[in-house]
């Protein structure tokens, strides 16, 4: 198991590539002005989990992966939010937040799990300018989440989740 973790990935090719992993885990990271945010290849239940990924080429890229689990992101300014090849499952669960999105790779049909109305609200960071993702006041990922697919239990910063 390979974790990733509470990172500020930035301004890189591919900000976290697993290629043949067994339960690797993208957890609360912030991912921004990059190629590919997380590329999962050949992985066998890759979760992608409480991440902000901001103004990326492609926000996740999935091939030849089997039983990924997507839940609680923010995917914003994104060109693509989630492109998966079709030999790739996915179970997609809970509030991922896609914002501003130029097009979508794959219709929300092609998912399984509850992917409920897959929100589209400006999630208001305090500044997105300054890359300070913290949601504001206001915002409408507030309450949205959930900590049931969360294995840590704790954001980006260390504080625990709701």
């Amino acid at each position: 198991m390979v974790i990733v973790s509470r990172c500020k990935i930035h301004n890189v090719n591919t900000g976290v590539d697993f290629s043949s992993c067994f339960m690797p885990i993208v957890y609360s990271n912030v991912i921004y002005d990059s190629s590919v945010a997380v590329h999962g290849s050949d992985c066998l239940n890759l979760k992608i989990m409480g991440n902000t990924i901001d103004t990326c080429d492609q926000a996740i890229y999935l091939d030849s992966s089997s039983d990924a689990t997507i839940s609680s992101n923010s995917l914003t300014f994104n060109n693509h939010g989630l492109y998966r090849t079709t030999d790739t499952s996915v179970n997609m669960s809970y509030n991922n937040l896609f914002y501003t999105l130029d097009k979508w790779n794959i219709a929300p049909n092609d998912f399984t799990g509850n992917i409920g109305d897959l929100p589209t609200d400006d999630p208001s960071y305090v500044n997105r300018s300054a890359k300070d993702y913290h949601i504001g006041t206001g915002s409408p990922n507030i309450g949205t989440g959930t900590s049931n697919y969360d294995p840590f239990r704790v954001d980006y910063d260390g504080a625990p989740r709701i």
